[in-house]
């Protein structure tokens, strides 16, 4: 029984850490879509 508990800590800890990377990379692709679109449209205005 005390395998199981300590393979399911290690997963959640896993599940923690990957949760925790995964936030500040989807925040930064979308402040980078969000940098190529106003790009994209001041490129349009001023031709």
């Amino acid at each position: 029984m005390k395998h199981i508990l300590n393979a399911w800590n290690i997963i959640k800890l896993l599940f923690l850490i990957s949760a925790a990377l995964i936030e500040p990379i989807t925040h930064f692709v979308q402040a980078k879509n969000s940098i190529d679109q106003a790009t994209h449209l001041f490129n349009k205005a001023n031709p």
